[in-house]
């Protein structure tokens, strides 16, 4: 016998290795937890980033509730307004009365034009100092409609 033939002989006991019989349940269930727990990662992320806009408006609160009154009043009246820039196109370029009906419609309140909110109109330009306990309640009902707030995306929706 040649060469080649003895290595073919020598080959033909060695068979393919049969195929399993079934999957294992554990690595079916490891992968199943894995798909569930990046799904779950990414919900969580798309979540947060569309809840973004709140979060930070809620911050400019909190920061603003360390200040005295007159400075803090401006830095919630900044924030107004950047939270209207964000959530609406039009409307920046109101003041006084007009702006307070806007806050009014965009928040579904009344309590801009005929509360402790007309410290966001004229009064603002005004040099009247609030007590520290009313300027505790305003950024609270601040935070308060903040929260209330709808997302953008559901408000349009609506609108249409």
């Amino acid at each position: 016998m040649s060469d080649t033939e003895a290595l073919l002989n020598s080959l033909k006991d060695i068979q393919e290795p049969l195929a399993p019989a079934s999957t294992s349940i554990g690595l079916i269930a490891a992968n199943l937890c894995l798909v569930l727990l990046i799904v779950l990662v990414l919900y969580l992320r798309w979540k947060r980033r569309k809840e973004g806009w709140r979060r930070e408006a809620l911050q400019i609160v909190m920061q603003a509730r360390k200040l005295d009154a007159q400075p803090g009043t401006l830095k919630l009246a900044k924030a107004l307004r950047q939270l209207m820039l964000h959530r609406m196109d039009d409307g920046n370029e109101l003041h006084g009365d007009a702006w307070l009906a806007k806050l009014d419609q965009h928040f579904s309140t009344e309590w801009f034009s005929t509360d402790q909110g007309r410290i966001f109109g004229s009064e603002l330009y005004r040099n009247n100092s609030l007590q520290p306990d009313a300027y505790l309640s305003l950024c609270d009902k601040i935070a308060k409609l903040i929260k209330k707030l709808p997302n953008r995306s559901n408000q349009n929706l609506s609108a249409q």
